[in-house]
This record gives structure tokens, sequence and C-alpha cells, in this order.
């Protein structure tokens, strides 16, 4: 159940956590998960450390640039401007292991894209590229022309599989973008501002599944864009529905953006509360 919002003027702790009594904001670092990982790349509570973005989750997976990136200032919180084909944070494998089925991925990032549209190449707002057991690249990324795509590739196949968003994201406006990956149950989704854009049911049919995976690339906001906070989900649970609401509600009332959800979303007016 979702607390109530704090009636009167407040300041301190009970302004912080939504007044005398409330219960605390919810976050993705309160996930207990069957399978894990979670990972929170944010700059909100803490300056960038060199060229660090600490992951906030508490399971110790900081990412690194290759040199100190450049932030500026979005919401009265710290982003980072990333200028750096290839991607601003990068980090070469092993970055995953784990040996059981992934069931559920979902990827989701509060992002502005920078530069004029059409993007010279697409933009990687996070790619995973792993090259062990059964070999897949899992991302969120922008088109050239602005629209957001999620999806992968099947390495061992050969098989990409992704969907494509229909709002163009148009440069300086800061956008919530989710994709999210249930490879056991063949399906891919994009969501845009917490509203469902595109999916498609033919992910891999019948398997592969994504498992055994011993080592893995990452690279994270591949040029031209400014990255406000990322958030990465793994998960062998199928049926997690609802987290992807959860997380957007999390991420647009912290970056000043909930106006842009829609209506019906379940946390359009109220953040998430443990």
């Amino acid at each position: 159940m979702i607390g109530g919002a704090a009636r009167g003027p407040l300041r301190g702790p009970a302004a912080r956590f939504g007044g005398r009594g409330a219960r605390p904001l919810w976050t993705p670092a309160e996930l207990i998960l069957t399978f894990g990982p979670r990972m929170i790349w944010n700059n909100d509570e803490y300056p960038l450390l060199d060229e660090y973005w600490q992951d906030r989750s508490g399971d110790g997976r900081e990412l690194v640039a290759p040199a100190p990136p450049a932030t500026t200032t979005i919401d009265g919180k710290q982003a980072v401007v990333c200028t750096t084909a290839g991607g601003e944070f990068n980090h070469t494998g092993p970055y995953l292991s784990y040996t059981t089925n992934v069931q559920s991925i979902i990827l989701a990032a509060v992002v502005r894209v920078d530069g004029a549209l059409p993007l010279a190449t697409q933009r990687h707002v996070i790619n995973f590229d792993n090259s062990a057991g059964n070999a897949f690249r899992w991302c969120l990324q922008f088109q050239t022309t602005g629209e957001v795509r999620a999806g992968g590739r099947i390495r061992d196949a050969d098989t990409a599989i992704f969907t494509t968003g229909t709002t163009v994201c148009q440069p300086g406006d800061v956008q919530l973008v989710v994709g999210i990956l249930r490879p056991i149950s063949d399906y891919i989704a994009v969501r845009i501002n917490g509203t469902l854009e595109n999916s498609d049911a033919t992910w891999q049919p019948g398997g592969p599944a994504i498992n055994a995976v011993a080592s893995g690339d990452l690279d994270i906001g591949d040029a031209d864009m400014t990255l406000c906070e990322v958030v990465a989900i793994y998960e062998n649970a199928a049926n997690v529905n609802g987290l992807e609401t959860l997380i957007e509600g999390y991420l647009a009332h912290r970056w000043g953006i909930a106006h842009k959800l829609d209506a019906l979303h379940p946390y359009k007016h109220k953040a998430p509360r443990r």
C-alpha cells in the first residue's frame, strides 16, 4: 500500500520522508530479488567522484569513465554529460556472472538527448554485451530520429529483436525511458514516460534462454546525451508485472517529470513509499 502525501509545510527529515509518521519514499535499492543483481547509478546525494559513478544499490557495481566526465544540474540534482563515443562509462567483463536463467530484465533511465536530430548514429543509453554461455546483447538506445528502442541479439543464433517506441524525444527534453525483456515468455517492450508504446512477442520463441553468463561488457551513455539516473534490474521470477511502474514512479518524482506520466499511471500524483 502506498502512503499519502504529507500536509502542510515541513522541514528537515520530516520533509524528506513525507511528514511525521509517513513511510519513507521507496527506492529500487529496497528490492529483495531472488536472482539479482540490481544496479542504481545516480549522483543525487553525493558528487561524482572523479571518473567513478557509484552504484547506490549497495551491490558495489561502480562504473568507470575513461576520464572524469562533465556534469550539469537538472531539477536541482547533478547529472552526467556524456560526450564519449562507445560509452561515457564502461566496464570490460566480467561484469555480470550467473548460472540460472534470466527471466526478466528491466532497464530504466532518466535521460536528455543533446544535439540536434537526426543524430549521427544510434546512441546506447545502456548496453550489456555478454560473450559467454548463450551470448546476448541487451540494450536501450536512441534511434537517429529520436525514437527509443529496446531489445537485443542472441549472438549464437545471430538473431536481433528490437521494439521501437513512437515518441520522438526532442533535444533538450528530459525523458523517462524503460525497456523490458522477458526471454522465457518471448516478450520485449519499450515504455516512455510511463506509457507502453510498443511490444513484441517474438524475442526467440522456445529459447534459447539467457543463462550461464560468466562475463560481460557494459557501456552507458554513448555520446550526446545527459544521464540523470540509470536503473537495471535482473530477475529470475517471470511474474514481475508492476515492477516497472514502481521504478517509473520513483524516477519521475525524483527528477521532476511526474507531470509527464499518463493520468492513469498509479504513481502520477504520489511517489511510491515503503
